[in-house]
């Protein structure tokens, strides 16, 4: 479901999410960061953050969001408006699957 979230744009697209999820457990894990420094709900919570991080990324930036008055940047009151609409679509689809 977060895989279909993911706009066909240029760079934050489903490819890129999963770079840089498989990054993050390469980091992890060769790092030597679990069991001892992360906990089990600590490192769900990081794979979601990995995986959702750009979920439903229009391909624009948010200085250009605010500045052309973007829905999206209305929305969130100018207030980074790609990073709360990704957190905000992570959360509508958990809570809606």
């Amino acid at each position: 479901a977060i895989e279909a979230g993911y706009n066909n744009n240029p760079y934050h697209n489903k490819t890129h999410a999963a770079d840089v999820l498989r990054m993050f457990h390469t980091i992890i894990h060769l790092g030597g960061l679990t069991p001892r420094y992360i906990d089990p709900l600590v490192h769900l919570a990081c794979i979601l953050a990995a995986a959702a991080h750009d979920l439903q990324h229009v391909g624009l930036t948010n200085d250009f969001m605010i500045n052309d008055e973007h829905s999206l940047a209305l929305c969130y009151n100018d207030n980074a408006p790609n990073e709360n609409h990704h957190v905000a679509s992570l959360f509508n689809l958990m809570k809606n699957p």
